[in-house]
């Protein structure tokens, strides 16, 4: 191991590593949410556990230190997690990190030249280009429209006269994909939401299972198991966006397209980019589909999850929106003086939807007193950072007070990535975060919900995070509202 010196923030304070809970389970009367075991013995063990569930292979003092470095068949990679080193890297002004091989051989195909992928000059112009369409003023302005498509999705998942079992994870990923149809394509793109989203999914199922290039961070040395069935899929959903594409292209040279969803956005500063498997603005649309659904449904369905085992803060939401409009509290960290902004920021930091900032060392240099060669990787997660013994009390554990204002959550801003960090931070945090408060009014104000006595639900890292077996609970049609 390299580089375990202190943090260089005050911040950083020396804890004792408790056992990590590999299933729901009651410690002292406290329910500790579950996250998995963490798997110690020969590093063989371990590398079949990478490709299980990499959470559970993390070595145990990425939990303590600032910076470890791990080294396989001459390949380093260092794990960062002391906000200071992370500042540094997510801003990055001095040029020193580039995307990493990981994230373009995983996503690569999907997003191309999208946002998410984009670097440079070319990355600043498209930013530019959607950022209208995400400031406070421009969101709250979707908020009837969307409160009307959430209420009739719920509405639908059950009886609502007795109580019925849903898993909270696949229904919410459905009604999550179609909300950011309609806000990305309009009425044409909602009618091929449900295609869209099985064909992204399937993709996403096979090339996020980890094999030994993944595990070892090495170039592809076989294709994943069925990988030509992830291809097919992908040319499909492909396809059907360019289809999209064209026909909204078509319609506004008429004059006849709405002009408020990202997708005119995007044709009017690139109109003529509508052909071809690299066009610029299909790239776009296949970035905010695959990230914004695959953050907001996570968050939703987790923050509902962790409501149902902690009746007392549902409790205290109700109470909250019984006396305002949830909708018009403030989002982001102004949020965190309502107890609806304090419960989705924990759940974030329990459960973060993106698992892994990599980057790729551009040069030799130190990273404070650690060396980075040239190649070497650098694996930001925020699941490490947000449960760090060094930063949060009770790391395991679920507490929105800690966001309260007085709370003890640490102040630096890099000490909480759910949705990155730096220059390059999810364009898309606010309108996920509204979108979640509509899925959880909406299901807190019609059903009470209780847990599946059998279910043991254990955070899967995939591309991003999984429910493994899912999020089943029991929801129940409460009275006021039949």
């Amino acid at each position: 191991m390299a580089g375990l010196q202190p943090f260089g923030s005050e911040s950083f304070r020396n804890e004792t590593v408790r056992p990590r809970m590999p299933s729901p389970s009651r410690d002292g009367g406290h329910f500790v949410p579950p996250s998995p075991a963490t798997v110690t013995g020969p590093w063989a063990a371990r590398l079949r556990q990478v490709m299980h569930n990499p959470l559970s292979a993390f070595p145990a003092d990425v939990y303590e230190q600032p910076i470890v470095t791990v080294k396989r068949f001459g390949q380093a990679t260092h794990f960062v997690a002391d906000p200071t080193l992370l500042r540094a890297v997510l801003g990055d002004r001095d040029k020193r990190y580039g995307k990493s091989r990981l994230q373009r051989r995983l996503l690569g195909s999907l997003l191309g030249q999208g946002l998410l992928a984009a670097e440079g000059d070319l990355w600043r112009q498209r930013r530019l280009h959607v950022a209208p369409l995400f400031q406070p003023d421009a969101l709250r302005g979707r908020v009837p429209r969307l409160r009307e498509r959430v209420a009739a999705a719920v509405a639908l998942w059950g009886d609502q006269q007795q109580p019925f079992t849903i898993d909270l994870e696949n229904a919410i990923r459905r009604l999550v994909f179609e909300a950011l149809a309609e806000i990305i394509g309009g009425p044409a793109m909602v009618q091929e939401a449900e295609d869209l989203r099985r064909d992204l999914d399937h993709y996403l199922a096979v090339m996020g299972q980890p094999d030994i290039a993944d595990a070892l961070n090495l170039p592809p040395l076989l294709p994943k198991a069925g990988a030509a069935s992830a291809r097919r899929a992908l040319l499909r959903f492909r396809r059907t966006l360019q289809r999209l594409v064209k026909d909204r292209s078509d319609h506004s040279r008429y004059g006849t397209t709405g002009g408020h969803h990202l997708l005119d956005v995007l044709l009017s500063v690139a109109p003529h980019h509508t052909q071809g498997d690299g066009d610029a603005v299909v790239d776009e649309l296949a970035t905010f589909l695959f990230a914004g659904h695959e953050a907001t449904a996570t968050a939703a369905a987790w923050m509902l999850y962790l409501l149902t085992v902690y009746p007392q803060w549902m409790d205290r939401l109700r109470t909250e929106m019984a006396d305002h409009d949830i909708m018009d509290l403030p989002l982001g960290i102004k949020g965190r003086d309502y107890v609806i902004g304090q419960i989705f920021t924990e759940t974030l930091r329990l459960y973060p939807p993106s698992l892994i900032l990599a980057r790729d060392s551009l040069s030799d240099h130190h990273l404070h007193d650690t060396p980075i060669a040239t190649g070497d990787s650098l694996l930001i997660s925020p699941w490490i950072l947000h449960r760090h013994r060094a930063l949060w009390r009770d790391a395991d554990m679920f507490d929105p007070l800690r966001f309260a204002p007085g709370g003890d959550a640490p102040d630096d801003r890099f000490a909480w990535l759910p949705f990155g960090g730096g220059p390059h931070v999810c364009i898309g945090a606010q309108l996920a975060e509204l979108i979640v408060r509509l899925i959880v009014e909406t299901v807190c104000w019609r059903y009470d919900s209780a847990v599946v006595p059998t279910a043991r639900p254990i955070p899967l890292a995939r591309i991003t995070l999984k429910a493994d077996g899912g999020l089943p609970v029991v929801l129940s049609p409460r009275a006021q509202v039949l």
